[in-house]
């Protein structure tokens, strides 16, 4: 039925979450076995081609045998819905992004099912079948329900790894429904384009849709910036396939590739792609500014990423997240690292960043100094404490396939990985590439503390008051919400040895694909570093689980 594109799907071994927009679900809420998903879905095939078995659907309300279908064989939606049971529930209440690959035709398909069911039963029937209960109102029940339901479709038919989508039909709505909700709208302005609707018609909701996205009520908002930057991508292709208004067309290319040079790691790879580089399709105009197909294979190997660049795909106020452009941040004015939306977030925050802040700091100011008395030792001091803040996959991405979070999150919280480095000026000259993985391992906590206050020259007790304090740091902060630590202690020759600390948020760890080769690709060079040997005799925990 779908397209579906191998080639960018994602895979976790995580449980899928249950959301409904909207509403807290309860905490014992539980989505139906995965297995019995499956076997749901197993049944699909064949299903569709002879229908779904034909019954008579019994409920027992209040002591008394009730019939659901009285008068025959239950419509076609009810059907589905009463034959595979777990899989509409899961279709239903799974958050979009945690849907497995395997499953997510089934899941579109049980959505545009059980929209039917809402839209075509009677009140009674949802009642009896227990989609409406007794305490709810109809109108307000089926409203919530709908919404959710189309809402979840129509992401998973946007979505990346799906090539082939149908048409969304836009909301009635009294007032300005583009303005109260220009993403849904951007949504249905991808499913034209991506449809090759290179029309007058097509450019007309586009431009519909921007003007909401810019001018509306979340015009502002950070997440709606890319909104904005896709519609105008659109633009540019509609307005050079349809050879129409020179002019705009170059305004929109000229604005989109400025941006995505500054950003482009904002979005995912396969969001990127879908957008600039289909298949079989006409070359998008804001690729070729770019520099083409190079430009983007090295935004998605990082190679082409420059430090600053990498900085803005995690520059967020340390306290409560919030992002540019919704708020314009600052830096610490101390360690000149991390950043602030406000003075009350710095404030509240200062405890727990007072002593990093300090370090930093006073690092700066002595390798300042030495600059005078030995240049080289100044430069390489200098590049060790921005490498150690930097956002580089070292510090970052092959740290979490190390710890093996994709399989277990909680890891982050009970392993660290240990490795000394060597600097190498001449390798490179973007600080980033100028220090060398030489030893790399992975340790549960408890089992290396002595090792650990032995490296940082700590008195005994003193490495699990460190760590304390840097997990208090991260679960304080108000937007740490559903995030995973990575801890890391790092050590080199002429290097201070570096207690750090980052957080992945379990989305992009859900969304990025475990690679069981990264010690192959940690270097840019290919040299594969050795195992940590600790003199405590404890072993390498990568793959213990």
């Amino acid at each position: 039925m779908l397209g579906l594109r191998d080639e960018i799907q994602r895979g976790s071994s995580l449980a899928p979450r249950a959301h409904l927009e909207g509403i807290n679900l309860p905490a014992n809420f539980k989505l139906p076995p995965i297995h019995a998903v499956h076997e749901d879905a197993a049944q699909l095939p064949k299903w569709r081609q002879n229908g779904p078995p034909q019954m008579r659907t019994v409920f027992v309300k209040e002591g008394k045998t009730t019939v659901l279908n009285p008068d025959g064989a239950l419509a076609e939606p009810i059907a589905w819905n009463t034959n595979m049971p777990n899989l509409f529930r899961f279709a239903y209440f799974t958050k979009v992004e945690d849907v497995p690959f395997e499953l997510l035709e089934a899941v579109i398909f049980a959505l545009a099912m059980f929209a039917r069911v809402l839209t075509e039963s009677e009140e009674s029937q949802l009642r009896a079948m227990g989609h409406i209960l007794p305490h709810q109102k109809a109108e307000d029940a089926l409203y919530f329900m709908t919404t959710n339901t189309r809402v979840k479709l129509a992401m998973h038919l946007l979505n990346p790894r799906i090539d082939h989508i149908a048409r969304l039909k836009s909301l009635k709505d009294k007032d300005d429904p583009y303005k109260t909700n220009p993403g849904l709208f951007a949504m249905y302005c991808d499913a034209l384009v991506f449809s090759n609707r290179f029309d007058a018609e097509t450019r007309k909701e586009l431009d519909r849709t921007l003007h909401a996205a810019r001018t509306g009520p979340l015009g502002n908002k950070s997440n709606m910036a890319f909104v904005i930057v896709k519609l105008r991508c659109h633009l540019a292709l509609i307005l050079q396939q349809m050879h129409v208004d020179e002019a705009e067309q170059k305004e929109h290319v000229e604005y989109c590739s400025k941006y995505l040079r500054k950003n482009p790691k904002v979005v995912s790879e396969g969001t990127l792609l879908q957008v600039l580089f289909r298949q079989n399709q006409p070359t998008h105009p804001v690729l070729s500014a770019l520099g083409g197909v190079r430009w983007l294979e090295g935004v998605i190997t990082r190679e082409g990423l420059t430090a600053r660049m990498e900085e803005r795909t995690t520059k967020a106020c340390r306290h409560c997240g919030i992002r540019e452009p919704e708020k314009t941040l600052f830096r610490c004015s101390g360690c000149k690292h991390i950043f602030y939306c406000s003075r009350e977030c710095q404030k509240a925050n200062w405890r727990l960043h007072k002593e990093p802040c300090k370090e930093t700091a006073e690092a700066k100011a002595k390798a300042e100094k030495l600059k005078a008395e030995d240049p080289k030792a100044a430069q390489k001091a200098l590049d060790w404490i921005k490498y150690r803040e930097s956002t580089t996959p070292t510090n970052g991405s092959f740290l979490a396939h190390a710890l093996g979070v994709h399989k277990d999150p909680s890891r982050g919280r009970t392993h660290i990985i240990l490795r000394e480095l060597e600097y190498r000026p001449k390798q490179s000259k973007d600080f980033r590439f100028r220090f060398h993985v030489v030893r790399i391992g992975v340790f549960k906590v408890q089992d290396v503390l002595k090792d650990i206050e032995g490296l940082m020259q700590l008195n005994p007790g003193e490495g699990e008051e460190y760590l304390r304090d840097m997990f208090e740091a991260i679960d304080n902060s108000s937007h740490q919400r559903e995030m995973v630590p990575i801890i890391d202690l790092t050590w080199g020759d002429g290097l201070q040895t570096w207690l750090g600390s980052t957080a992945i948020h379990q989305d992009k760890v859900r969304a990025m694909p475990y690679n069981p080769k990264w010690r192959e690709a940690i270097n840019v060079d290919g040299e594969v570093p050795e195992y940590v040997l600790l003199k405590s005799g404890v072993k390498d925990a990568e793959l213990v689980f």
